[in-house]
């Protein structure tokens, strides 16, 4: 918990108008943690992966990532 508070305030103090799908998207990941077991695990592992990728393209400032809603 304390590390998606540290994330939160770091994309907090780097939004802007270039990287707002970034920041949303690094936001949500949390939702994409679901499930029980070995498929939790899994889905956790791919989370950080997709998280380090994210926050290289916010500190960087190559954001590429579009914010895309669910319906």
């Amino acid at each position: 918990m304390a590390d998606y508070e540290q994330l939160i305030d770091e994309l907090v103090a780097r939004l802007d108008g270039t990287n707002h799908g970034t920041t949303l998207a690094l936001a949500k990941l949390p939702e994409e943690i679901r499930g029980f077991g070995p498929v939790r695990e899994a889905a956790a592992e791919k989370a950080n992966e997709r998280r380090e990728t994210l926050l290289v393209e916010l500190r960087e400032g190559h954001s590429k990532t579009i914010a895309v809603e669910a319906a």
